[in-house]
């Protein structure tokens, strides 16, 4: 999680997108390929979450949504 921070921090906007739009395919294929519930697919999904976590344009872009869907007094979606 902190090299994620670390490597994160040091990239363009651009390629953090690219990054995150990878990180989404991959565990999408994942899915597809293990189930749901595999160990795979968690993993993968997790490497997702650190992505969004430690990209502050996303992860107040996620905060935000969920805020929108679930309203105001959701806990943080990073908290749970």
């Amino acid at each position: 999680s902190a090299l994620i921070s670390a490597t994160t921090n040091e990239l363009s906007f651009r390629q953090r997108q690219k990054l995150i739009q990878s990180a989404l395919a991959h565990a999408r294929q994942t899915d597809q390929k293990f189930g749901l519930s595999a160990p795979e697919s968690i993993h993968a999904w997790s490497i997702v979450d650190e992505l969004y976590e430690a990209i502050p344009e996303y992860s107040s872009a996620v905060e935000e949504s969920v805020r929108k869907v679930f309203g105001e007094k959701q806990k943080s979606i990073w908290d749970l």
